[in-house]
């Protein structure tokens, strides 16, 4: 009973913030989904990785696949590999990103937690949906 309760409660706030306060976009402050901190376009508009090296997730050049449809890592970890198996980065860390990042670590716009979060989440899913078990991402 508490924990329907509690559910309610959590709905009844989310959809009255809709109601009042609608959202507003981060970046450009036009009008964004209720729950979503972006517009569409600033959404679009988010530097994702195209290709990445699966194993330090720095962006590649161009695709680089072997026979059997798995990424060949950069020349870097080639050389010599990162002391981690791999990495899943959903964006290129350059603005408007690394700006979102810094806003959240330096000014301490907590807000951007959740909302960094859930793009991470949803990329992640599409990523593991496509069929693919590590790397960069994008």
């Amino acid at each position: 009973m508490f924990n329907q309760l509690l559910a309610l409660c959590t709905h009844f706030r989310r959809d009255a913030r809709a109601i009042w306060a609608p959202g507003h976009c981060v970046l450009c402050r036009a009008g964004a989904p209720p729950g979503r901190d972006l517009c569409a376009g600033c959404l679009a508009d988010l530097p994702t990785i195209g290709c990445g090296c699966p194993r330090c997730g720095l962006p590649l050049a161009g695709v680089r696949d072997d026979p059997q449809g798995t990424a060949v890592p950069c020349g870097r970890c080639l050389r010599g590999s990162p002391a981690f198996d791999s990495v899943f980065a959903a964006f290129e860390y350059t603005d408007p990103v690394a700006w979102l990042v810094q806003q959240l670590k330096f000014r301490r716009r907590l807000a951007l937690a959740r909302l960094l979060g859930e793009l991470l989440a949803e990329h992640l899913a599409e990523y593991l949906a496509a069929g693919r078990s590590s790397g960069a991402g994008g």
